[in-house]
């Protein structure tokens, strides 16, 4: 299913926002971004009240993402990706987790949804063995376990 969503990663380039910010880690690491990334940043955004005299980024914020419902089903409907989301995520196809949680960290919305939806449809209809060797979690369970979980959540597949 996919969302009437008109918000995308790549959209609202003005002068302003493609001018560089430099943002220095804690290990002194120094990162050149785009002042709409940096504003993208909740964390970083939230703390930077002027880069320079004439430049306040902090009642600026980057569109908050749509999440829609399905009226019938009630189920959340998919982001419509543009072309250069899409090939973004299958770059970086084995580094969702880590990408989705940094995202969740950094306080960057639209990366965190659409990652997460990334991750939601690669999982999509597997089992959970086939999940737990996707992201290399070992099955601890006991048979004994399995057959408790599988008795008391009938609905389940284990």
């Amino acid at each position: 299913m996919a969302a009437e969503n008109n918000f995308n990663m790549a959209d609202a380039s003005t002068e302003l926002n493609d001018r560089d910010v430099v943002i220095t880690t804690n290990d002194n690491r120094n990162f050149t971004v785009k002042v709409l990334v940096a504003r993208m940043i909740k964390i970083i955004g939230n703390n930077i009240k002027y880069l320079d005299d004439d430049l306040d980024l902090k009642h600026k914020n980057a569109p908050e993402v749509k999440i829609e419902q399905d009226p019938h089903t009630r189920e959340r409907k998919w982001f419509i990706m543009t072309e250069w989301e899409e090939e973004y995520f299958r770059k970086y196809l084995s580094n969702l987790w880590d990408l989705a949680m940094a995202a969740n960290y950094l306080e960057i919305p639209s990366l965190y949804y659409y990652t997460c939806q990334k991750l939601a449809e690669r999982i999509k209809g597997r089992t959970p063995e086939q999940i737990c060797e996707m992201f290399g979690v070992e099955d601890d369970l006991t048979e004994e376990e399995k057959a408790e979980i599988r008795r008391t959540n009938v609905w389940c597949t284990y």
